[in-house]
């Protein structure tokens, strides 16, 4: 007498395809995450540098000239691709104060704040005399 083998079906269930969907959903959303915050951390980085490059240039123009220059272009310096660069404050003529404001395109909800000559809110941004803040 002959016996009857039971194999199993060959295969995944149902069930064991959506626990790989569900797997495979949660590790994309992790690796999309981190490449997104990497770009936010390089735009806030560019930022910044560019910042410091409108300060150093500031003190020159304000030795040169004895008032803060208005504009980037007056700088002589160009936004980098993407970036938007304002000056702005009530001393600039006066050679007493600045403050600068940078955004990218890239990532518009993010923007850097520079000040000189006092303490301030620029943007919704406090910042210090001196260093650069973002937000």
């Amino acid at each position: 007498m002959r016996r009857a083998r039971c194999t199993p079906p060959a295969g995944l269930t149902l069930i064991e395809v959506l626990i790989l969907v569900v797997i495979a959903a949660i590790l994309v959303s992790m690796a999309i995450s981190r490449l997104t915050g990497g770009g936010e951390r390089a735009s806030v980085t560019a930022m910044t540098e560019a910042l410091r490059r409108v300060a150093e240039r500031q003190e020159e123009f304000r030795r040169a000239h004895g008032r803060y220059a208005r504009s980037v272009g007056e700088l002589g310096l160009a936004a980098p691709g993407g970036m938007t660069i304002t000056l702005g404050g009530t001393e600039l003529d006066r050679g007493v104060g600045f403050h600068a404001v940078a955004s990218d395109s890239a990532h518009p909800s993010i923007r850097c704040v520079l000040a000189v000559g006092g303490d301030t809110t620029v943007a919704g941004i406090g910042v210090r005399s001196g260093e650069v803040a973002c937000r």
